[in-house]
């Protein structure tokens, strides 16, 4: 396989298969939005994957933010046609929610589809390059950036359940072109990126320009700094890692949680890192050392101080001893039906199962029907096993250490009309099996959910 100007197709695929380990016997899926980089990257792919014998299936995801987005989508086609290419477009409905810019919504429409066609664990390349890192940083050092932020884009890493591959990070953006010359490729021109209203924009057309008439090798050297921020980040990660560990690293009923006194025993620089990890670990998101700072010390006040930190999408709260990271969880409103013979999923967060006993859980006779499954509204009763009087929902849940949030999110086991238990927590009677008696057991888990992880 020829090598061009400035690229060598040969190292590039020594770099895919045996530095970011991509496999070979799996499909690779490339982020094809038309322009010279991306253009330049499934060419190259194209033409690695002919030689691996790999399918390769480009994704083109037109946003519908620029007048031209449709022709652009049609010339993408027209390329894949030509290349015998794979291609997957979409036209994405951007949402308003979230709080993120129209870049960031279409940044995330972009990955969320990218994951639908994909799927889980799928092998994704992007056309980031050397030019691209150089820019990510100096952004990143107008924002105030720490080790996390200041390593750049990373050669591969796992984005909303996938692998996210740049072969091309250290390839500077003169080897593109001339590679894009050699084989004439044709790609599109998107205007907007000459608006230096744009922070990218400005970085890219007024602050590089004038740093490498001082400094040539500005890319390079930044490039460098990235590679030691990863090493330094790779370091406090795996401090953080393991204080987390001695700190009760734990879920409860979802939600990821810390016990106060180990965070209070490390000093404020390590409670920091501990923190800042455990939060990008759960959410993707990075707070700033303000952020960090507030929480810091609001451990330190516990229990004076029982705030928390209300920062989309990170809701921290603090509760019995223990720190929490609150899981947005919405109940669903009507009842559901449940025949206890195979687990109820609910949503993405939430499965229900029941296990058969003696002597404990739900009298199997008397459940034989099935149940509905309803959350709270407020006002309900049960009556406990061996109390002689029934009590508001809302106090039984306070005795037994449920936080406040989470208890809308209890399920509640209905039969008759009646709650005949509390799942994960009690049975009521006259519902609960007594001694030697055939009986279910409900047990509540919550699957993992992934961190949207973000750049």
């Amino acid at each position: 396989m020829s090598g061009a100007p400035g690229i060598d197709v040969d190292s590039v695929k020594t770099r895919i298969l045996d530095t970011l380990g991509a496999p070979a016997d799996a499909p690779w899926y490339a982020a094809y939005s038309g322009g010279l980089d991306s253009t330049v990257l499934v060419h190259l792919l194209a033409r690695i994957c002919r030689d691996t014998g790999t399918r390769l299936v480009a994704l083109h995801a037109d946003h519908g933010l620029h007048r031209n987005s449709g022709e652009w989508r049609r010339r993408c086609e027209a390329r894949c046609r030509e290349w015998g290419v794979e291609l997957h477009s979409t036209r994405l409905e951007l949402s308003n929610a979230g709080g993120l810019g129209p870049e960031g919504r279409a940044r995330a429409a972009r990955y969320h589809w990218f994951r639908e066609v994909a799927g889980e664990d799928a092998w994704l390349f992007t056309a980031h390059h050397r030019r691209d890192q150089a820019e990510t940083l100096i952004e990143r050092l107008t924002r105030g950036s720490g080790p996390r932020g200041l390593r750049g884009i990373v050669p591969v890493k796992h984005i909303h359940g996938m692998h996210v591959a740049r072969p091309l990070l250290d390839t500077p953006r003169e080897a593109i072109q001339a590679y894009a010359g050699q084989h004439r490729l044709r790609w599109v021109d998107d205007d907007s990126n000459l608006d230096s209203y744009f922070t990218r924009n400005y970085i890219r057309n007024q602050v590089l320009p004038v740093l490498a008439q001082r400094w040539p090798d500005i890319e390079t050297a930044l490039g460098r700094s990235a590679r030691v921020m990863a090493d330094a980040q790779q370091i406090l990660d795996e401090e953080a890692a393991d204080g987390l560990s001695r700190a009760g690293d734990r879920p409860v009923r979802g939600d990821p949680s810390l016990e106060i006194a180990a965070l209070r025993s490390a000093g404020p620089a390590r409670r920091r890192n501990m923190l800042q990890h455990w939060i990008h670990r759960e959410t993707g998101a990075s707070p700033g050392f303000a952020r960090l700072n507030r929480i810091s010390r609001a451990l330190e006040r516990y229990p004076e101080d029982g705030g928390g930190l209300r920062w989309p999408p990170v809701d921290l709260r603090l509760f019995r001893d223990r720190l929490y990271l609150v899981r947005p969880w919405p109940a669903p409103d009507n009842a559901l039906t449940w025949d206890l013979n195979t687990p109820l999923r609910i949503g993405e967060c939430m499965v229900l199962s029941a296990r058969e006993s003696t002597g404990a859980g739900l009298k199997k006779d008397a459940v034989a029907g099935g149940v509905r499954v309803v959350f709270r509204r407020g006002g309900e009763k049960c009556r406990l096993p061996a109390r002689r009087h029934r009590h508001k929902l809302k106090h039984v849940l306070q005795e037994s250490g449920v936080p406040p949030w989470q208890r809308p999110r209890i399920p509640l086991i209905v039969v008759a009309g009646e709650i005949a238990a509390i799942a994960g927590l009690a049975c009521c009677d006259p519902f609960a099996a007594g001694p030697g008696e055939p009986g279910l057991e409900i047990s509540v888990d919550y699957p993992k959910r992934g961190a949207p992880v973000a750049e």
